[in-house]
């Protein structure tokens, strides 16, 4: 993926920067629909969107791969407003199925703690104790976001409302209806294996 951004993009309120890029699709509510590229959640609002690239936006089934170009505006830690001129589906994206495929709740196998994780779209919360503990968005592609590629998926986990340049990356080994085994390559866990729980 890659993220286009004038060197002024920080200082900027206005929607005046362009941006040409890949992402995912998540979904629109009444006011607005979400995209997350590179590692940024951007929104779309309404009235701010021509009506026919609306349409088409929230025709789209959650977490599909798209490429766009737009006005971005005012950056926020992970977060902006965009307003979308161009957008079409992407249909041999690696990872899309693979998303879609690992949504929901996964507990360590093993483990008694009351500790799960919770894939929601491209946010991965941690919870414990029935309280989350940790929030990240989530970056599949072939390579850690510090340039580590271990081979298959590669799940970046950026921490949402934290440094971005601290994100971990798991490596995705494999998913079944109710396993799924990742690899931490930026800690030191290893190889774990999570449960399906719902």
């Amino acid at each position: 993926m890659r993220l286009i951004l004038l060197a002024a993009l920080a200082g900027s309120p206005a929607l005046a920067d362009p941006i040409s890029d890949r992402g995912y699709a998540l979904g629109c509510d009444q006011a607005a629909c979400t995209i997350v590229a590179s590692g940024f959640i951007l929104t779309a609002a309404v009235e701010a969107t021509a009506p026919e690239v609306w349409d088409f936006m929230a025709g789209l089934d959650p977490i599909t791969a798209v490429s766009f170009d737009g006005e971005l505006g005012e950056l926020g830690d992970i977060s902006a407003p965009i307003q979308v001129t161009y957008i079409k589906t992407e249909p041999e994206d690696l990872y899309q199925d693979t998303l879609r495929y690992i949504q929901g709740a996964w507990k360590p196998m093993g483990e008694e703690t009351p500790f799960f994780i919770q894939i929601n779209g491209l946010q991965w919360d941690e919870v414990v104790n029935g309280e989350v503990a940790a929030s990240f968005l989530i970056q599949a592609s072939d390579g850690c976001a510090d340039g580590v590629t271990p081979g298959g998926i590669a799940l970046s986990l950026i921490p949402m409302g934290g440094d971005p340049g601290s994100a971990v990356c798991w490596q995705l080994e494999y998913a079944t209806d109710t396993e799924m085994d990742l690899r931490d390559f930026t800690g030191t866990q290893g190889q774990v294996t999570f449960i399906r729980q719902n």
